[in-house]
């Protein structure tokens, strides 16, 4: 994958090749990299807004674009460290793991453990709808990871297929967090850097409106509705103006458990204050006694 502002192949940085580009964003760009010392993979995200900030043709120094443009950058450099500091102290099988934070280049850094495997949404692709038995693989360890990180009083706030790694065992992880993006959008005022349509509530579009893990349960409960319609959700804003969206019970009845289509449907309510407020709350209601079939 090419970017116009990456690193080059080849380039060492504390210790670490670069080997090539895994994703970039408006926030910034993840690289495959190995550690030179022991050989390891790993994934390197660096913080590069491409609003506000590039590397010089012939420079791989980081720099904001204009003077007025330096403090937001400073700032959401400030943000990234923040989060850095957050996701080092989680320990979770099915959480990326965070091994370091450095500053270079004019930028910052996040080595993570690279995740071996295709994202779910590269698995939906070919397979368009998961079947319920896998989706309840997946499904139970990310809860439990998810559960982790809001009991640590963090948000991962960009749950998606893409940010959902289904390793070579069948296992997941989540990778990616959100939180310092979406400061930095809210702060940049570049709302469209910082969600992910049809995955977003639409707390996540304003600042008026309080986050907490019922956004999360949004963006899973969103999740899961591509898994079983093969069909991502209308955006948030466009439902909050009536557009209308046909409810997973409704899309997917007779083909997974009556339970956990409500549970979704629960999930993907419009107003924060209608949702599932916990994930054991929302574990709750996917292990409910299946509805008894009309008759």
């Amino acid at each position: 994958m090419a970017h116009l502002h990456a690193l080059p192949t080849g380039h060492e940085l504390q210790g670490y090749r670069i080997e090539r580009v895994l994703g970039a964003g408006g926030f910034g760009i993840t690289y495959l990299a190995t550690e030179t010392m022991i050989g390891r993979a790993v994934a390197i995200k660096e913080f590069l807004p491409g609003s506000i900030a590039a590397r010089a043709v012939d420079s791989v120094t980081v720099h904001p674009l204009v003077p007025a443009d330096a403090e937001t950058f400073r700032w959401g450099l400030k943000r990234f460290r923040n989060e850095a500091r957050t996701l080092v102290s989680f320990h979770h099988p099915n959480i990326v793991q965070v091994f370091r934070f450095f500053e270079a280049k004019g930028t910052a850094y996040l080595v993570m453990a690279y995740e071996k495997g295709a994202s779910l949404a590269e698995v939906l692709k070919t397979q368009r709808t998961l079947a319920e038995a896998e989706l309840s693989t997946l499904l139970q360890p990310l809860l439990d990871g998810i559960a982790r990180v809001h009991a640590a009083g963090f948000l991962h706030r960009d749950i998606k297929p893409a940010n959902i790694i289904v390793r070579e065992d069948g296992g997941p992880a989540l990778i990616d967090f959100g939180a310092a993006r979406q400061s930095f959008g809210e702060k940049s005022q570049s709302s469209r850097a910082i969600v992910s349509p049809g995955y977003a509530p639409f707390e996540q579009y304003t600042s008026s409106t309080g986050q907490g893990p019922w956004t999360d349960l949004y963006a899973l409960g969103a999740t899961l509705y591509c898994w079983v319609t093969g069909t991502r959700p209308v955006e948030a804003p466009d439902r909050v103006a009536g557009a209308p969206m046909r409810p997973a019970a409704e899309l997917a009845r007779g083909r997974y458990d009556a339970a956990l289509l409500a549970a979704i449907d629960w999930a993907l309510a419009v107003h924060p204050e209608d949702r599932p407020q916990s994930v054991e709350a929302w574990r709750a209601a996917l292990s409910a006694t299946r509805a008894p079939e009309p008759a």
